[in-house]
């Protein structure tokens, strides 16, 4: 976790693909609930 503050740019990119992983498992995980 250290890594990425060292490159705000790189934290970014990193951080908005994680995001977008995160959000589809999500909306995945709350149409399976549903």
């Amino acid at each position: 976790m250290p890594q990425m503050k060292a490159n705000p740019f790189v934290v970014r990119k990193v951080s908005q693909h994680r995001m977008g992983r995160v959000r589809t498992f999500v909306s995945l995980e709350l149409l399976d609930r549903h």
